[in-house]
């Protein structure tokens, strides 16, 4: 999540990701699950973090 809120709005794909945790099937796994939760939105294969993530992030909340 933290990798992708790094660069929010913008998209990051899925390879690269993977070349940054070096797991793709742990990641695939959980880019699955933060999308069925709603925390993640798709396209094709590029994640970014809903609007509502972005927002509670830049709130800074504890």
């Amino acid at each position: 999540m933290a990798l992708t809120l790094a660069v929010y709005p913008h998209w990051r794909t899925i390879p690269e990701l993977a070349r940054e945790i070096g797991s793709r099937g742990a990641l695939n796994r959980a880019i699955l699950e933060l999308i069925q939760l709603g925390l993640l939105e798709s396209h094709g294969s590029s994640v970014r973090p809903t609007k509502a993530v972005a927002y509670l992030e830049r709130l800074g909340l504890p």
